[in-house]
């Protein structure tokens, strides 16, 4: 069992690694290059319950200034299950958002509705990630986002640097919630980005 778990932990740690990797590698490319005017991504949050282990968990920078109401958004995050036995995501919950689903990262948009969420398995030692995008040419982007959809009215807009409360249920460990932040980005045509009214949303 010591073994199983050195195993998936050494799967989330090379998988953050590729991130930590190809965020620090645009510093050596040079003042002029196209990355050094690019704002850095808040680091994603991390928890874990029971064998389940969340770690990367990021909401994408919007396209525009913020998030509007009614909008969808992707999230980030890698599951490891450290555990002897397989367990299923069975359902993914904020105040802040309507539903959720799984969909393809290809298809994945800031107006995606995506279906009632489907119970997701994770093998004993094995990873699922979802929603890591743009990891260079050595690294494949996940093939499937997780989404969640219709942002909220009393909780828009939803700016780059807030966060949301989300709940994720497993059916063998159980619920976890994590306050989620919202990744950093540039407003288009170099506008400024107004500030937040609260750092945290979906308290």
């Amino acid at each position: 069992m010591i073994a199983d778990r050195r195993g998936a932990r050494r799967i989330a740690a090379a998988v953050l690694a590729v991130g930590v990797v190809l965020l620090t590698a645009s510093c050596a490319a040079g003042q002029h290059a196209a990355t050094a005017d690019e704002v850095p991504a808040i680091d994603g949050t991390h928890g874990s319950v029971g064998s389940m282990q969340l770690e990367g968990v990021a909401i994408h920078a919007p396209g525009a200034s913020a998030f509007p109401a009614g909008a969808s958004v992707q999230l980030a995050i890698v599951i490891v299950n450290i555990g002897n036995s397989a367990d299923t995501l069975t359902n993914v919950s904020s105040p802040a958002f309507s539903g959720w689903g799984i969909v393809k990262t290809i298809a994945a948009t800031s107006t995606s509705v995506p279906s009632a969420g489907t119970p997701t398995s994770i093998p004993a030692g094995g990873s699922l990630s979802l929603g890591l995008q743009n990891l260079g040419a050595n690294s494949a982007s996940s093939p499937q986002t997780l989404v969640l959809s219709s942002l909220a009215k009393r909780t828009s807009p939803l700016y780059p640097g807030s966060s949301v409360k989300i709940t994720f249920n497993f059916a063998k460990a159980g619920a976890t919630t994590l306050t989620v932040p919202v990744q950093l980005s540039s407003a288009p045509n170099g506008a400024s980005i107004p500030a937040p009214s609260s750092s945290s949303i979906g308290a």
